[in-house]
Parts: structure tokens; sequence; C-alpha cells
């Protein structure tokens, strides 16, 4: 997805505005570039200082367990200690036992040591219990860092759009999955998968410098989305009629004719003729938009058993448009028809049958026009989930991996790789340094960056942040707050 292409789409973001350098030279990149770097740099603190606020956590965590280490020791020394003393005593002073006073210096030594043993006894388990709940404070601290560090980075990349610099846009390839689970047969489980840098990469490359592939995964809560709150049937998507191809039968009159016929083989051949169903009351078990190119959608007659038969149909999104004004045209390309698979289980067996379309038979046979119409219906229903403020109200985000190693784990509780998340970031930041480069140059205020914006009748917005604004959120005393100082050049 490109910056141009965002400014063009109707999705819930258009860019009508028109944003020039300090100059009033105009940007290749429509946007506010200042609350961009603003963002970046704000989010970048913000998660520098919960790191720096876990590592003292841990530290004093530590520091907890090395006291308790002593603790336990100076009472465990006690105990030997007044074990010692009393042995002691019946070593070096026997006549005094032998004597009347026996009975009551033995019964004066032993309460005295049972109290000793008990005083320690409820010393250890009271600060057992202190240091317990100490403990207990401190990984809640740290946890909840964690957490406030996954739900920063899923509210900067819920929109992507806005806040990645335009190199990184340009690279970002996204799939918009729905999907029956087997869990609930009432509603659709909604996912924006996204990766940047996925194709072309070798794993090898991809460890370079300045490299490094990208994937997170939302989840989208569809039960409060029009439409797609429920499942649905291909006729609620405006199609009547609809019969689509699952291969080729023998007619019941000549299967008939074979087996009461005598004669040569080749007389007793059987003439196929194509089979179609009726899809109207069909569900749709799944679709998968990929990019702005491929649709694949499943259907399904019965959600109950999904793998009993399936109809796959796969469309090529690029050529929408001009496909869908020619699907009366005999000679439209092999190329640009859609491939319909069908999919059925037969004692325990797969049988399929694939790309229908290719035979002759079939193609003549079919309403073409409404196979296209299936697909732009399901195609516009999608443009619903394909709206930014939807992954902003209703997403939450599943999984953020780099190089294919997790960022964040979302287990209980969650747990957040903090060295892995600054090296992503710097990798950021180094996309963010030509834009911040070309506004220096054209700011005529040194120490500033300033960026006008046209408005209605000929007026102008400005747009300024200090230099030593943004520098003062990031904690040069961390590695990751100078690694950011440094490639951003401020």
């Amino acid at each position: 997805m490109t910056v141009e292409a965002i400014s063009q789409e109707s999705k819930g973001y258009s860019v009508e505005r028109q944003f020039l350098y300090a100059d009033y030279t105009p940007l290749c990149d429509n946007r506010n570039l200042i609350e961009m770097v603003k963002d970046f740099v704000a989010l970048t603190g913000k998660l520098i200082r919960l790191h720096i606020d876990n590592e003292k956590l841990a530290s004093t965590l530590k520091t907890a367990e090395s006291l308790r280490h002593d603790v336990m020791l100076a009472l465990n020394q006690i105990r030997t200690n007044t074990a010692s003393a009393i042995d002691w005593f019946h070593t070096n002073h026997p006549d005094a036992l032998v004597t009347k006073l026996h009975t009551s210096s033995t019964a004066l030594l032993n309460d005295t040591s049972k109290t000793i043993s008990s005083l320690l006894d409820n010393t250890e388990a009271g600060f057992d219990e202190q240091h317990r709940k100490y403990k207990e404070d401190i990984m809640t601290r740290i946890n909840d860092n964690h957490s406030a560090a996954a739900t920063l980075m899923q509210s900067w990349l819920s929109t992507d759009y806005k806040n990645f610099p335009s190199l990184m846009l340009s690279s970002t390839f996204t799939e918009l999955n729905v999907i029956i689970e087997s869990a609930d047969l009432k509603a659709y489980a909604v996912y924006r998968d996204t990766f940047i840098n996925r194709r072309g990469r070798s794993v090898a490359r991809n460890k370079e410098k300045n490299s490094m592939s990208l994937n997170y995964l939302f989840r989208i809560d569809a039960s409060e989305i029009e439409f797609w709150h429920g499942v649905r049937k291909l006729s609620e998507f405006g199609l009547k009629e609809l019969m689509l191809p699952i291969g080729m039968k023998a007619p019941i009159s000549q299967k008939l004719r074979k087996a009461f016929s005598f004669g040569s083989r080749k007389n007793n051949d059987v003439v196929k003729e194509p089979e179609f169903v009726k899809a109207d009351d069909y569900y749709l078990l799944s679709s998968r938009l990929d990019g702005e190119k491929t649709l694949f959608i499943q259907l399904v007659p019965d959600l109950t058993k999904p793998d009993s038969e399936r109809i796959e149909i796969t469309y090529d999104v690029s050529n929408f448009l001009s496909l869908h004004s020619q699907h009366t045209d005999s000679n439209t390309p092999e190329a640009t028809r859609p491939t319909i698979n069908y999919k059925s289980r037969k004692n325990d067996k797969w049988l399929e049958t694939t790309d229908l379309l290719r035979i002759e038979e079939i193609t003549q046979a079919s309403d073409k026009s409404k196979i296209w119409f299936l697909g732009t219906a399901i195609l516009e229903k999608l443009g619903i989930l394909q709206n930014v403020n939807i992954v902003t109200s209703m997403g939450k985000l599943q999984l953020l991996k780099a190089n294919d190693n997790d960022i964040v784990l979302f287990d209980a509780p969650t747990k957040v790789n903090f060295p892995l998340l600054f090296e992503l970031l710097s990798l950021v930041a180094s996309s963010f340094t030509p834009l911040i480069k070309s506004l220096k140059e054209k700011t005529p205020v040194s120490g500033e960056l300033i960026l006008r914006e046209e408005v209605e009748k000929g007026q102008r917005k400005e747009y300024t942040v200090r230099l030593d604004d943004l520098k003062s959120q990031l904690p040069v005393t961390h590695y990751c707050g100078r690694s950011v100082l440094d490639i951003l050049q401020l």
C-alpha cells in the first residue's frame, strides 16, 4: 500500500489537504510529517522509560532476594548459636544439673530454647510473607509495564497508514481474512494481517543492516459491525439463481443406456456434461483479500460439515473492473478468468476438481456475469472492514514479530522483547531520517522544523516543533535513546 493509494481511497481516511515545506515547496508525501515525527519520538521515549523502569524494578527484586537470603542466614545462625550455647552449658556445668535444681534448671533451658525457636519461626514466617507480597507487587508493576508497552505499539500500528514513513508504507502488504471458526458457527472472525519486507528477501538478507521483516496481526471484533455481525448466505450478497460448476457428469439417460446396451466399447462411451449446483443458500465460509490483488473465497452448503463439500473461487482483483466489463466476451484471456475448484469428501477421501472454468463445456454453460458479480459483491462488503477506523476502535493486536521472532508474546502475562523492539524502532527511525533532513534544510529557523498546510480560501496553517523538545523525550542514558537521536540527527 502506497501513500498515494491511501490518498485516493475512500475507506475512512482521505487526504484532501496540501502540505508544504517552510519554503512553500510541496511535499512528495502529502501528510503531516511534523505530527508523524512527534508521535514516533513520543512513542519511543515512552517505551524506553517503561524499559528503564522495568530494569530498576528487576534490580530491586534482585536486591530483595539477596536481603531475604541474608535474613534467613542470620535467623539460622541464631538457631545454631542458641543450640550451641545450651550444649555448651550442659557440657561445662554438669554439676548444676545433678543438684536439687536439676529439674527447674532443665525446664528453664528447655523453655528458653522453645521460646527462642518460636520467636525465630514467627520472624521467619512474617518476613517470608512480607517478602512474597513485596515480590508480587514488583512483578505486577513489571507486567503492567509490559502490557503498557504492548498497548502503545497496538495504538501506533493500528494507524499505520498515517504513522509509517513513506519508505515503510510502500513495502507494506496486508491480508484481510474473514472466517467462520469452528468454535462459533454463528459469527465471523476477522483478521488484518500486515507484512513489511515479506517478499523478495531471503532470511540471510533480512539479517543485514537496515533490513528487517515485520509482521503484525489484528483481530477485529465483528459483533457490532454492519453486515458482518453474523454468518451470511450468498443470497444476502444480492445474488439469485447463482449456478456454480462442480465438475462434469454423465446424464442419467446415458448411464441407463450404457447399462443395458451391448456392442463395441466405442459405442458405449458416455458423453459427460457440465454439472452445476444452485449456490444461493451456500454459506460464505471464509474470504481472504491479499492486498488489492487477489480475492479468495470458500463456500459450503452446510456449516456443520465444512469438510464434506466445498467450492473455492479465486479472483484477480487487480483487473476486476476491466474484467467485469468484458465478462460476456468469449475472447477474454484465460489468465483473467476466476479459478473455481470443487472439493468433496467421500469414504474419508478428498476428491478435488480444479480450475473448472478451463473446461470448455463448463465455460460455455456458465453464467460468467453472475460469477463476477459474486466476487464484486463480496469485495464491496469487505470494504466495510477496510475502513481504517475499524482497526483503531475494534481491533486488538494478536501478533507482532520481527524477522520471525516475537516482539510481543500475548500470553498471560503479556511479555515484550524490549531489545528486539528497540532494534525495530531504530530501523523505523532510519526511514524518518531523509524526511527530517529535508525539513531541516527547508526550515529557515535554526533548531526548528516547520511545515505549512494549505487550507480553504488560500489560507495556511503552520506546524512547528523545536528540536530540543524532541531530544528531551529521548533519554540519552539509554542505548536506544542515543541510537534514535543519532539516526534522526536531531
